[in-house]
């Protein structure tokens, strides 16, 4: 197993992307927190867990309120005794044009994608800087590339930010033998999708080479990679997950 007896952080953890990452690294030997908003799937892929006598942890919070993520952090690492993998996939999408979006909109977009990413990463590292390691996977998306299809201005904004803090730390954090790197997925087959119509979906389908889109279970795959020591020299990495895009 890639995460025998590592401790893991998942954020966003209620939703497609999330819950793949959660079960394929409980699948790989890890102790895993899950942290959401909403934290329903989180309860039930706990109990799994437990009856395969897996150590978890659910957590609910609104990491739009980026206060708390320390105490989060802190109650993790005295339930688990360590944080080994951080994976920061808690985001939000927003589909407003230039003419709609409001401060309000802008702001919970920066919140969760950007601020809230930093602020848990900057909460787990105290504990990693002390172990001298330590991996870090952030979610982004390939609207940071190029703009992206159908989503708003915001989203795309703060997916580039979170690249640039990722190439940023993997300097600041590598000689503390912390690795940090980002998944840049294309359109994923989750509930993200929902409010688009079904031409909308088409359109995306067809403008990807590969002509599907990426499934979590991709992304989670792609995370393990990033997360285990199979990738022990890769660091302020950018990884595209996006059919050929």
């Amino acid at each position: 197993m890639r995460l025998e007896g590592k401790k893991v952080i998942v954020t966003g953890a209620n939703g497609g992307v999330g819950q793949a990452i959660s079960r394929l690294f409980e699948q790989e030997g890890a102790a895993v927190a899950m942290i959401d908003r909403v934290t329903a799937s989180c309860e039930l892929l706990a109990q799994e867990m437990r009856r395969k006598r897996r150590k978890s942890l659910v957590i609910q919070a609104d990491l739009s309120r980026v206060g708390g993520i320390k105490e989060l952090v802190k109650k993790v690492k005295e339930n688990f005794g360590g944080i080994d993998i951080l994976v920061s996939n808690a985001g939000v999408v927003e589909r407003h044009t230039l003419e709609e979006i409001r401060p309000k909109d802008w702001d919970c977009t920066f919140n969760v994608n950007l601020k809230a990413a930093f602020f848990a990463i900057q909460a787990v590292v105290q504990y990693m800087r002390a172990q001298k390691d330590g991996r870090i996977v952030c979610i982004g998306s390939r609207a940071s590339k190029d703009g992206g299809m159908n989503v708003g201005i915001s989203y795309a904004a703060s997916k580039a930010g979170l690249e640039l803090l990722v190439k940023r730390l993997s300097r600041d954090m590598g000689s503390w033998g912390i690795r940090i790197n980002l998944i840049r997925p294309g359109a994923i087959d989750t509930p993200f999708l929902d409010d688009l119509s079904l031409e909308q979906k088409e359109d995306i389908r067809k403008a990807i080479p590969l002509g599907r889109l990426c499934s979590p279970w991709e992304v989670a795959q792609a995370a393990l990679f990033l997360a285990s020591d199979e990738s022990s020299f890769i660091s302020g990495a950018i990884l595209d997950i996006a059919g050929g895009l």
